[in-house]
């Protein structure tokens, strides 16, 4: 078992399972080497097993392996540098096996002629890819004998060497890269067109000689960190050899991390400063993410990094196995590099085609702002001189937009820009060409969205409720156990939830972020949430109760009527306070006078305070009321709220704070595996970062990762410790 930097790893103890049958006889070395034996009868139903491995630091480490005896067929593919085996020309032939399950394997190889003559033996390098050179010679035809460690062997036939093909080759210097073009014996005598590109950026590009050898040469600090696509073309502009290299910089930007002591304790304030400079020690600006684990707890994933995503495993196709380990100090890493770009290629673009002129276009362009788009539809048909208006509205973020729908009712809006869970207010109406007036009524009119333009919000579903005897099977379990690779098993004792209700602390008031959540469609479904009860009184007139108590609502200058509630949206609402009104709320009715103030103290009554928008038209509230007073349209759907999907908005992550915690009183325990993230992290024009965070109740040693890039696009990529006792 081996690290990320390539060196064996100290096992305590280890195990070996199946998902059917007994588990393996396992031994183990001190080398970091496991084996496990299994029954034949058992691996008959098994196509993978689970190893579960303890370090000397008691850290535990579990994964699924691919289940093979080395009895199983296996493929070896050979790829001859620049794509040909080329006559009279020393070639390096680069190669990949792998068994049947796609994992990498060791091999043994020896290359044979055509009278079964060995012209040399060569060996798997890293990750079941290696390589060899030899000459070929024309009217030969060459085979490899491959042998895997179980001793399972088989023959592979080598591509034909070509007499009249081109090729080019790669020649890595410590301090340069030279690209070479190679030529058969009787390869013709004419000019191609070289062109090397570092993610799209032109390095090289002219018409060379294809048989004079000439070179051509990068040097490795005039250049970013990056893979190279070299291409040669005829003169027609197809393809006639590719090759990938890789520049590997190691000039970048220093990161340290500093802590303001070197070991903590449970708890304890942490304060840490991240300083980037230069080569020459000048400062650096950049944007960084810090992420903070607990080994025990969740193994920092350090067989990934922004270095490998960025530069390699977007750039090439297939599966990579452990992508970081080509970008580490292991002496080992530039040679696999380099064979890996043999064996993976490289597809990102069609050079070649777009030399030509033959560019794809884009099929679907990428989304820049959400659109609406609807139908208005009404139980009577649009007369002449009729149309239809659509007003949506949402006031907090600025829209305010009145349609006039086409001749079938259809309507469309473009170029809106929200967050997820804003609510969007729309309202339908119809209007006469001679008259002045828009009409209402109840169920007059209903709002169609399409909803594949304008996709709404889908409500959760929760889970299914775990099974008690899920979680008690053994009374004897503690409440926390610290088995099974890592995870931690809480067993929690049962809590009780309680809605809240008007005068508690916790709901006396709900901001627009607050009835956001809530997902009501219309303000009558607020209502109803808050748990007040609609009807008519004894007057015949519309009224609220809550818990057989009348509620009066009142929106800042005095009480309004509730029919008024039909043509309001919940993006209206600013904030609303709901609460009963005695010796303590009394003080809060200042915006009512006497006699009526009087009246509420001797009454038991319940006061719904709505504060509007600012940006809200109370003067045209009132006259919608007013044309259709004389109507019953106290649940008219004319007006309503959709929730559309909208951009996501940043979430902070959580973190507690201890400093304010009294002598009294007792924190909760503290398990978080992750004790601090936060992506957004600027270096100012020192080039230094200060954050802090508090540690956690679990000691032992946690991993830093700081990954990020600078303003010029350098990347950033560092993995520290720190210790908590």
């Amino acid at each position: 078992m081996l690290d990320n930097s390539h060196q064996r790893i100290p096992i305590k103890t280890a195990g070996i399972s199946l998902a059917r049958g007994k588990p393996a006889s396992v031994k183990y070395k001190k080398q970091g080497v496991v084996t496990g034996v299994f029954k034949k009868k058992n691996m008959d139903n098994n196509l993978s097993m689970l190893l579960k491995i303890t370090d000397s630091d008691n850290k535990i480490y579990g994964k699924y392996f691919a289940l093979s005896t080395g009895k199983e067929d296996y493929d070896i593919t050979f790829y001859p540098e620049g794509g040909y085996l080329l006559t009279g020309t020393a070639c390096r032939v680069a190669f990949k096996a792998l068994d049947r399950s796609g994992n990498s394997l060791y091999v043994k190889i020896s290359l044979l002629d055509d009278n079964g003559n060995t012209i040399l033996t060569d060996s798997t390098f890293h990750c079941g890819m290696g390589s060899f050179s030899f000459t070929p010679k024309a009217g030969q035809h060459y085979r490899v004998w491959a042998t895997n460690k179980q001793g399972l062997s088989k023959l592979f036939e080598l591509p034909e060497p070509q007499n009249s093909a081109h090729a080019l080759s790669i020649t890595d210097f410590k301090d340069k890269l030279q690209i070479s073009i190679l030529a058969a014996q009787n390869a013709p005598d004419e000019k191609l067109f070289l062109l090397l590109h570092l993610r799209g950026a032109v390095l090289y590009a002219g018409w060379v000689d294809g048989n004079n050898g000439r070179a051509v040469e990068l040097v490795k600090g005039l250049y970013p960190l990056g893979l190279v696509q070299c291409l040669l073309l005829d003169k027609q502009m197809n393809p006639v050899s590719e090759r990938l290299c890789f520049i590997a910089n190691r000039l970048t930007p220093n990161c340290t991390f500093e802590t303001d002591k070197a070991v903590y304790g449970k708890k304890e304030h942490i304060t840490a400063t991240i300083t980037l400079t230069d080569r020459q020690g000048n400062p650096v600006k950049g944007n960084l993410s810090v992420a903070i684990t607990d080994q025990a707890l969740g193994v920092a994933d350090t067989s990934h990094s922004i270095q490998s995503t960025l530069l390699l495993t977007s750039e090439l196709r297939g599966r990579i196995e452990t992508p970081s380990f080509y970008f580490s100090e292991n002496e080992r890493a530039p040679k696999a590099l380099d064979l890996l770009l043999m064996t993976q290629r490289w597809r990102r673009y069609r050079l070649a085609e777009i030399i030509k002129g033959k560019m794809d276009t884009a099929r679907l362009l990428p989304e820049r702002y959400f659109s609406l788009s609807g139908k208005l539809e009404s139980k009577k048909p649009f007369k002449d001189g009729e149309t239809g208006i659509v007003k949506v509205s949402n006031l907090y973020i600025g829209l305010n937009k009145t349609l006039r729908t086409r001749p079938d009712g259809t309507f469309d809006l473009d170029s809106l820009e929200f967050e997820e869970g804003t609510p969007i207010g729309v309202t339908g109406l119809k209007k006469n060409q001679n008259s002045s007036l828009p009409a209402y009524g109840k169920k007059k009119f209903n709002i169609e969205i399409k909803k594949d333009t304008f996709p709404i919000k889908p409500f959760s579903m929760p889970q299914a409720l775990i099974a008690k005897q899920t979680c008690m099977r053994d009374k004897t379990i503690l409440p926390v156990v610290a088995y099974y690779a890592g995870f931690r098993h809480f067993f929690l004792n049962q809590v009780t939830v309680k809605p809240s209700y008007p005068g508690s602390e916790n709901d006396r008031e709900l901001d627009k972020q607050d009835i956001a959540k809530l997902n009501c469609s219309n303000a009558w479904e607020l209502l109803d949430y808050l748990g007040i009860k609609m009807g008519n009184n004894e007057a015949g007139i519309l009224s609220g109760t809550y818990k057989n108590q009348m509620v009066d609502p009142n929106i800042e200058s005095g009480s309004i009527n509730w029919a008024m509630f039909n043509y309001f949206s919940l993006s209206d609402f600013q904030t609303i306070n709901f609460y009963r009104v005695d010796e303590v709320t009394y003080d809060l009715l200042s915006f009512i006078v006497s006699p009526t103030k009087e009246y509420y103290r001797n009454t038991n009554v319940y006061i719904l305070d709505i504060k509007l928008n600012p940006a809200f038209d109370l003067h045209q509230l009132e006259l919608m009321y007013h044309w259709s007073f004389y109507e019953n349209t106290i649940y008219s759907k004319i007006r309503t709220d959709i929730y559309p999907l909208g951009y996501q908005a940043p979430v902070e992550f959580y973190a507690p704070r201890y400093e304010n915690t009294s002598p009294e009183e007792i924190p909760p325990p503290d398990f978080r595996p992750t004790i601090f993230w936060k992506p957004d992290i600027q270096t100012d024009s020192t080039g230094r970062a200060e954050f802090s965070f508090y540690s956690s109740d679990s000691p032992g040693n946690y991993t830093v990762v700081i990954e990020g890039l600078t303003e010029k696009g350098e990347i950033i990529y560092t993995v520290k410790k720190i210790n908590i006792r």
